[in-house]
């Protein structure tokens, strides 16, 4: 089921949000947590029913894996030995679903094996609540979490605004606003804020991401990747991709809202960074937070002798794991590595106190951002590569045929006039939308802080 949906906005939601506040009117805590288990469970089975058995298997064995360390003194070596098997658990069930095909066709054509490929569909979300869960038992060893009841766990895991895309999310973030005394009132302001942000989460998926993915699919069609078409297609990509991840977390934070469950800013307005150290500052946050706590500081932590070449190390071994996380191909690896390089770089010139205008930061760190974002579109490298060739005008430099006799004079500047994947009209428009997008992304405060002008105006 979509957020975005009609079934979602006007049937399930309305019904979880009714039972669960009529449940907790009724003074019957238990009963209404157990009805937004119970909607959780209906809203992640919609899509597949055989998803419910390795959802529930997660969660069983890491609330087991939690239960048993937590009967054991801080310090003991089976505590660790038990976070280091509920660690391995859950990567190798993410790696089973995600990366045996990749790891396999990767083997095939090294070794000229003919092992079969795994016959099987990505279960939703399991990249996000498996995250979620390493962090729970880190946060368990460290006697940060200390969570006891199986139906509370459950919730806290299966919570249905946050089980498929996210914000991923601590345990001591979410269950003590599910648990809280005040829970059962329904707060006008986060009902208004909630649907304002969950309104405006489905602008940017429906009216503005999905607008723009037509002319994306046009634009891979092609098979040169002229100049223009390079960079078109590109940037409306980046938009797409930007809208429409951006506007389903705040469909999932506008959707916990409506609960009194307040979920982290996931984006703040990344595509105006200046760097790309501030870009992953401000693009899927508790990603980039997760990474930091769980990745970089053990790695940094691990040399014995730290310095700042140390420090760039953690970082680039960060982001390849981050590239491994986004999808299991060498496309997705190179994104990790990328960024990676580009973080090292931008590392390096802080050091060096090197000065940077703010608009050539902003500029260098969009299109950086935008080259990269074109991996998550290629299905393999050399796709990639074929439109990195357009981008810097390798294949030449072409606008629509029918344009031709308005803009002959070009034709003086190396520009061609041939069939393009839209036509004149349609590239018209979707410069339009490109455009509109740009405005959009860099005058307009993000729907989040909106959200809060918008409940601080009702107090």
């Amino acid at each position: 089921m979509l957020f975005n949906s009609a079934a979602y906005l006007f049937l399930f939601l309305p019904v979880a949000v009714s039972a669960y506040f009529l449940l907790q009117f009724l003074r019957f805590p238990a009963g209404a947590r157990m009805s937004l288990i119970l909607a959780s469970l209906v809203f992640y089975g919609w899509g597949g029913v055989s998803n419910l058995p390795i959802l529930g298997t997660s969660i069983l064995a890491n609330f087991l894996f939690a239960r048993a360390m937590l009967s054991l003194p801080r310090d003991s070596h089976s505590r660790r030995w038990l976070l280091a098997g509920s660690l391995v658990f859950n990567l190798l069930m993410l790696g089973y679903f995600k990366n045996s095909s990749f790891l396999l066709n990767t083997l095939n054509g090294a070794l000229g094996t003919d092992f079969p490929l795994p016959q099987m569909t990505l279960p939703l979300g399991i990249s996000f609540f498996t995250l979620q869960q390493i962090a729970f038992q880190v946060d368990t060893y460290e006697s940060l979490a200390s969570e006891k009841s199986f139906t509370d766990y459950l919730l806290f895991v299966s919570f249905f605004p946050l089980l498929v895309s996210g914000p991923i999310v601590h345990h001591k973030e979410t269950m003590p606003q599910l648990r809280r005394p005040d829970g059962w009132r329904l707060n006008i302001d986060n009902l208004a804020a909630g649907s304002f942000v969950l309104f405006a989460g489905f602008v940017k998926k429906v009216l503005i991401a999905d607008s723009l993915a037509p002319y994306v699919s046009q634009g891979d069609s092609s098979p040169t990747f002229t100049l223009f078409e390079a960079w078109l297609t590109s940037w409306a990509f980046t938009f797409q991709l930007y809208f429409d991840f951006s506007g389903y977390t705040d469909m999932a934070i506008g959707s916990a809202l409506l609960f009194n469950v307040r979920l982290p800013i996931n984006f703040d307005s990344p595509l105006k960074s200046r760097s790309i150290i501030e870009f992953w500052s401000r693009w899927h946050i508790t990603l980039t937070n997760f990474l930091t706590t769980y990745i970089y500081t053990p790695v940094y932590r691990a040399f014995k002798k730290r310095s700042f070449a140390k420090s760039l190390v953690a970082v680039f071994v960060t982001f390849l794991a981050s590239g491994i996380w986004h999808g299991a191909s060498w496309t997705f690896l190179l994104f990790g590595m990328l960024h990676g390089i580009a973080l090292l770089a931008n590392h390096c010139w802080r050091r060096l106190k090197l000065p940077m205008p703010s608009f050539w930061g902003w500029l260098l760190t969009f299109n950086v951002v935008n080259l990269t974002f074109v991996l998550f579109r290629a299905p393999r490298i050399s796709d990639f590569l074929r439109v990195v060739r357009g981008m810097i005008g390798l294949n030449g430099a072409a606008l629509p045929a029918s344009l031709e006799s308005r803009f002959m004079f070009l034709k003086d500047w190396g520009v061609e006039f041939t069939a393009l994947p839209w036509s004149a009209e349609a590239s018209l428009r979707l410069w339009l939308m490109v455009l509109a997008s740009l405005f959009i992304v860099l005058s307009f405060r993000n729907s989040v802080t909106l959200s809060d002008d918008l409940r601080k105006h009702l107090n």
